[in-house]
């Protein structure tokens, strides 16, 4: 299968397979959400790399939605350390994180919870 190939700066695709009867199939290129850097599908729960908002504000990809966010949810933080920008887990004592050490904790998780 080629691959959709971004053009005019517009948002990148993904590939549907498109069922035109009987047994001849083909491939159709669709874009991505527009908070989406990359995807694999539609909406914005589809995102598989986040970018930048209009204003050049960083976006992060949420685990638990699949969506590009602002803040990252309880227990994860905005992690721009690698090639892309993700929602880390926060170590297991931090009820919110700076980073994944013990640490970095902003506020520890209280006993039982």
């Amino acid at each position: 299968i080629e691959e959709c190939i971004e053009s005019n700066g517009l948002n990148p695709f993904y590939v549907v397979l498109v069922d035109s009867g009987n047994t001849n199939f083909g491939y159709m290129c669709e874009y991505c959400d527009t908070s989406c850097l990359e995807c694999n599908g539609p909406g914005p729960a589809s995102c598989t790399k986040c970018g930048q908002d209009v204003n050049k504000t960083k976006l992060f990809l949420d685990p638990i939605t699949g969506g590009c966010v602002y803040n990252c949810p309880t227990h994860y933080f905005n992690d721009d350390s690698g090639s892309t920008n993700v929602c880390s887990k926060c170590h297991d004592t931090c009820e919110s994180c700076t980073g994944l050490q013990p640490s970095q904790c902003i506020t520890c998780k209280t006993i039982g919870n």
